[in-house]
């Protein structure tokens, strides 16, 4: 692909950007979109007569359709598009919004591969309500175990929410996520899918989900922005997840009553200038071609992982199973942390730990791990730079 000219951070300095699974970087148009806003017609939204906050409200909620049709799914509503602050608000609000009455008689199924943010707010439901929270493993290939999903779905439970992620942060295995949202509707569960990582990879849909949550810091956008698509119905008398301004409809000592969908989890003033910005920064997605942007970042993911498995000392998760976007690998004998350190120091910006997936790599890894993710606009040149830089860091430690 050839849109590294869209990002000027790029010609800062020699730094190889390896960590694009936790924050992409931004196009100049997305940053061009959000000083429009600053400087031009900085309001409020939906409270103002004049003709800022009319230009501010229109621009902000143009973007409800984009998000609409960025989905392509026949028939999405800009009603069932709820802003948000990112992945994790998205999941907070449905444990705690759509779950809110749930007990011991219903449960939550997530995989051994789930991201904190997938795995800390049931947790705080089951400590709260007792709701059961239940594991699927994955494979030797890192794919899920869909037999151990179906005992989970046959047990006889009031309710089920099975949540997942499409794209494991921390294993960059593509899982099925339609058998996923099919197997759980024939046994009437409801499904959430985790788009952090997919959706600025691939094409996505809703048809076999209830929810979608994604964020727009991996999806080319500002940080503190993000997305909850709910299905129509499902969350328009559930119990606001926030109080505050712009969620109610009339307020008074003895009552509130609350406002309709979506702005009912929208409470307070939003991040109105990474909204617009996120916005556009779909627009570029669609404007590069979401197939191409696939296709890319499967030939480097690709690259990218036979490359390590040749380096000596270098363990790829999951080897022998194809990877998007990321590769998560170890080193014999040598803490992540400072492997990531010394490649700093030659300019190379990868992640290191557990990822925000402690669970996962400490039962299958045992260790803090390293991670080079990429973008549209990561090279194969910029991939062997890691190489050779893994090389003198091997011969240091």
């Amino acid at each position: 692909m050839n849109c590294r000219k869209d990002f000027s951070i790029l010609n800062i300095d020699d730094t190889v950007y390896l960590d694009s699974a936790a924050t992409s970087l931004t196009p100049d148009c997305v940053l061009e979109k959000i000083g429009d806003y600053y400087q031009n017609y900085n309001a409020n939204i939906h409270r103002g007569i004049h003709n800022w906050a009319e230009t501010a409200t229109a621009a902000y909620e143009g973007v409800r359709s984009i998000i609409a049709n960025f989905i392509l799914t026949p028939g999405v509503e800009d009603s069932e598009i709820v802003f948000t602050s990112g992945t994790t608000h998205g999941i907070n609000i449905v444990a705690n919004s759509f779950c809110a009455d749930w007990d011991s008689n219903d449960q939550i199924i997530i995989s051994e591969a789930e991201h904190h943010a997938n795995i800390v707010p049931w947790q705080q439901l089951r400590d709260r309500s007792g709701v059961q929270l239940q594991v699927v493993s994955l494979n030797e290939k890192g794919y899920l175990e869909f037999d151990q999903l179906v005992d989970f779905l046959k047990r006889r439970c009031n309710r089920s929410l099975v949540a997942m992620s499409i794209l494991p942060n921390a294993t960059g295995v593509m899982q099925d996520w339609q058998k996923i949202g099919q197997l759980a509707k024939m046994y009437q569960a409801n499904v959430l899918l985790d788009g952090a990582q997919s959706v600025p990879r691939i094409q996505t849909d809703v048809s076999d989900c209830d929810f979608l949550v994604f964020s727009g810091h991996k999806t080319y956008g500002p940080t503190g922005t993000g997305v909850l698509y709910a299905k129509k119905g499902l969350l328009d008398q559930s119990p606001p997840y926030m109080g505050g301004g712009d969620m109610i409809k009339t307020v008074s000592f003895d009552q509130t009553t609350f406002n309709e969908m979506p702005w009912r989890y929208e409470a307070g003033t939003p991040n109105i200038a990474g909204i617009i910005g996120l916005g556009r920064a779909i627009e570029w997605i669609k404007e590069q071609g979401l197939d191409n942007i696939t296709a890319h970042e499967t030939s480097i993911s690709d690259y990218a992982q036979e490359a390590l498995k040749s380096v000596e000392r270098v363990s790829v998760f999951f080897p022998q199973t194809a990877k998007l976007g990321l590769v998560v690998f170890s080193v014999d004998s040598a803490q992540s942390s400072d492997v990531a350190t010394l490649l700093n120091t030659q300019q190379i910006a990868v992640r290191s730990g557990f990822l925000c997936a402690e669970p996962i790599l400490r039962n299958r890894v045992g260790q803090g791990v390293l991670r080079a993710s990429f973008g549209c606009y990561t090279t194969t040149e910029e991939i062997d730079k890691l190489v050779a830089a893994l090389h003198k860091v091997l011969s240091i430690l």
